[in-house]
């Protein structure tokens, strides 16, 4: 297996977060499949809770599962709230992998905000909703901000790139010019 060390990049080029930590990128992704699919067992789970068997768990207390009966309008707002979820956990999901595949630094700054903004409120959610529903959800929320974070180490190394010394200099170069020059210019 060869390796090409050598850099087709100038300085001011981003190289594709996929190709600067493809490591980092697959793990990234596989979490986030995997934060999906644990979210995907728990969601059904309590929706079939819901239901099915007209209980709504909140947790597990000495080594049992707290559950309580609950009637059709309560187990209705269950599933209403998981619907909540789903689109941020298939939002992370994406845009993690947009992330890892987009080679414009614009769309890679845009798939890192849909991630970050899906990852944070997920947290969120699931944070504030831990004694209750929230609670078997922790572990893919979890998951996902472990992906989320990956995704912020694969950014922030794409965006290292964007930020050397020359390309500063000329975005911040003065456009007037100094005096002399000015003056050599009116007489010259």
């Amino acid at each position: 297996m060869s390796t090409n060390t050598g850099s087709n990049l100038s300085d001011t080029e981003v190289a594709p977060a996929a190709t600067t930590s493809p490591r980092l990128a697959r793990y990234e992704v596989i979490l986030a499949l995997v934060g999906l699919a644990l979210a995907a067992v728990a969601m059904v789970y309590l929706a079939i809770n819901a239901l099915v068997n007209h209980e709504a768990c909140y947790g597990i207390t000495a080594a049992h599962m707290e559950c309580l009966p609950v009637d059709q309008a309560a187990g209705a707002r269950v599933v209403v709230v998981l619907t909540y979820l789903v689109p941020l956990y298939i939002g992370a999901a994406l845009a993690m992998r947009w992330q890892t595949r987009a080679e414009e630094p614009t769309a890679r700054n845009t798939a890192f905000g849909a991630m970050a903004t899906c990852v944070a409120s997920l947290l969120a959610l699931v944070v504030s909703a831990v004694g209750g529903a929230g609670f078997f959800l922790l572990p893919s929320a979890v998951v996902m901000t472990a992906a989320g974070v990956l995704g912020t180490i694969i950014w922030a190394r794409g965006m290292r790139g964007t930020f050397t010394r020359e390309a500063m200099a000329t975005l911040f170069r003065r456009e007037a010019a100094t005096p002399e020059e000015q003056n050599d210019t009116e007489h010259g």
